[in-house]
């Protein structure tokens, strides 16, 4: 059983002279003064579709809401709202993974062609459809999800096409690569594993959003591991009797620099060599939590890529965060949206 009495929070003070330098960084944004950043991004892409109707009556035919559609809405999901969080918010994206041949690939091309700040690099699949996911919402309720994937690990010639890319990338350009993990099949260990070989050969930091079903071993290496509670107590063990011990347990068998723990309303987690703290969530409304944990690691990068330090960087992805579940739907967010 693990004891999950968490760190001490950040002191009042502390946490007032962060987020003085947590604004100056978001006015500079905001006035579009802060140095372009390039970032890779690499996992799992699909496409969310939202259907958006009204519901005022009970079908005849089954105990079932009957919903009128009044209009449809698609984006860019998975990693490619992570991408999309980077460009929105002034910097340049590469964004790496593999789509099937359908009508759902097409649409996410198009998609991306409209973000001059996103340039796409991606494997085309015979064997694997594009994940599509569709939410049917009343309001701001959520009343279905349907989900149309295939989760199979790449094919040999998908995985000879998918390395070759990888070490034809630009390298020197990148300031931090994310590994965005949601157990589609896509992110292998042996991409991982590639993917971190050449980050630390060019000195890139590497960030990595795991998928709770895949084992430590996967993203060795990493210097940023940003898991949820939920992927953190998958972890834990018999040897593990208190939730420091469990996260240093974790950092050690992954060998990560850093760990970000985000822990919902109880804010994060930070824990590394010389740093165990513990940072407030800013969330004042959660209609949605959907596209929160992407909206993290890619505001989390680019404070960190642009010098703010760990502590400063998590107080600003928790800002962004908490605009974010105040809205219905993964959405992206501007510097101006937070700015006080």
């Amino acid at each position: 059983m693990i004891d999950d009495t968490l760190f001490n929070l950040i002191t009042e003070s502390e946490l007032q002279t962060c987020r003085e330098k947590v604004n100056l960084f978001i006015e500079k944004g905001a006035k579009n003064e802060l140095s372009a950043k390039r970032f890779l991004v690499v996992g799992d892409i699909g496409l969310d579709q939202y259907i958006y109707t009204d519901v005022s009556r009970i079908s005849p035919e089954a105990p079932v809401p009957v919903a009128l559609v009044n209009r449809r809405e698609e984006k860019l999901g998975l990693s490619a709202n992570v991408a999309k969080n980077l460009t929105s918010l002034f910097s340049e994206c590469d964004l790496f993974s593999v789509i099937g041949s359908d009508e759902a690939s097409e649409k996410i091309k198009d998609l991306a062609k409209q973000d001059k700040n996103l340039n796409t690099i991606f494997v085309h699949s015979k064997t694997r459809p594009t994940t599509l996911k569709t939410r049917v919402l009343s309001g701001q309720h959520h009343l279905l999800r349907i989900d149309e994937e295939k989760q199979t690990t790449l094919s040999n010639e998908e995985w000879s096409l998918v390395s070759k890319h990888v070490k034809d990338l630009n390298w020197s350009s990148y300031s931090a690569v994310i590994l965005q993990d949601y157990g589609k099949g896509f992110l292998t260990k042996e991409l991982c594993s590639l993917l971190i070989d050449q980050a630390k050969a060019n000195n890139v930091s590497v960030f990595v959003d795991p998928s709770s079903k895949a084992p430590l071993k996967k993203y060795r290496g990493a210097d940023y591991f940003k898991p949820n509670q939920k992927e953190v107590m998958a972890y834990s063990s018999q040897e593990s009797s208190s939730y420091k011990e469990l996260l240093s347990s974790i950092s050690k068998e992954g060998e990560f620099s850093h760990i970000i723990n985000t822990m919902g309303a109880k804010g994060m987690c930070l824990f590394s060599k010389d740093l165990e703290l513990r940072v407030p969530t800013f969330a004042k409304n959660v209609f949605d939590v959907t596209g929160a944990g992407d909206t993290v690691v890619s505001s989390l990068s680019l404070a960190l890529s642009h010098g703010l330090s760990l502590k400063e960087a998590s107080i600003f992805s928790n800002i962004c965060a908490g605009f974010v579940v105040a809205k219905v739907g993964a959405v992206t967010l501007r510097f101006e949206d937070i700015l006080k």
